[in-house]
């Protein structure tokens, strides 16, 4: 007479290890998905906010761009800014080339800081300004 057999302890043992790492793998995976996703979309944010700025820059007259001006506020305003975690927008206008005082020409470098946990994220937009309109 044969004697029916079911599963044995280590088979369930090792099937529940197996189900186990297969979901913390998903978890692991789906969490890097989102921060990933959150990380992109501030990204872009920044980089609409830039682009805004700069785009207002270019139709501003040479003669309303103090020379100098280091870390002011932005010539527009700043609609999507609040949508980065602790965004900031900085406006510097130089003088250009560095150290120049002829004050024909102009670097405006647009700057979006955000904090994404403990770091830091920024991008910045660079341009030359001149008498004759922007990039001469």
């Amino acid at each position: 007479m044969r004697r029916a057999r079911g599963i044995g302890l280590i088979e369930v043992l090792i099937a529940v290890a197996i189900v186990g790492l297969a979901i913390t793998v998903l978890l692991g995976a789906f969490s890097f998905a989102v921060r990933t996703n959150l990380r992109a979309r501030h990204t872009a944010v920044a980089h609409r906010v830039a682009s805004e700025e700069m785009e207002l820059l270019r139709v501003t007259p040479f003669a309303q761009f103090p020379a100098n001006q280091n870390q002011g506020a932005f010539v527009g305003t700043v609609s999507d800014l609040d949508r980065l975690p602790q965004g900031q927008a900085t406006l510097t206008i130089a003088n250009y080339p560095s150290g120049s005082t002829s004050g024909s020409m102009r670097e405006v470098t647009v700057e979006v800081r955000w904090n994404e946990g403990i770091l830091v994220r920024q991008i910045s937009l660079t341009t030359i300004v001149g008498e004759g309109g922007i990039n001469p």
